[in-house]
């Protein structure tokens, strides 16, 4: 997978915190994904949920106060829904990982609701044009 515009992760400890202020552990998978593309596009970014056509616009980053979306300006939404925000699509909605399901979702802002891709994190990045 190609990524455009990456900024390398400032703290290893980065995930580490993230992972208390949830309460839930990341994936290795997913894991992987940030470690490489943290703030990054990648280079195929469209993808079918739910029967629609999305696109990823960035995956968050995981470095704070970097001015650019990132995972702690959603933190207290996703907290109490157990999923792992790491992509925001071109509208301020969000690709998820449902951590009880071991899913990818699609999270719309406008209505707060979720899809679930029924992908797990390796299809979901296959799967990408």
């Amino acid at each position: 997978m190609i990524w455009k515009y990456k900024i390398d992760l400032k703290e290893k400890d980065a995930i580490y915190e993230i992972e208390k202020i949830l309460d839930l552990r990341f994936p290795n998978d997913l894991l992987k994904y940030i470690k490489v593309g943290n703030a990054a596009t990648p280079e195929k970014n469209k993808i079918f949920v739910c029967g629609n056509e999305r696109v990823v616009a960035s995956m968050l980053s995981f470095n704070k106060e970097e001015n650019i979306e990132d995972i702690y300006m959603f933190m207290n939404h996703v907290k109490m829904n157990r999923v792992i925000p790491f992509a925001i699509d071109p509208f301020g909605n969000l690709f998820v990982y449902f951590v009880d399901k071991q899913t990818v979702g699609f999270w719309n802002h406008e209505d707060d609701e979720y899809e679930d891709s029924a992908l797990d994190i390796k299809a979901f990045f296959g799967a990408m044009e």
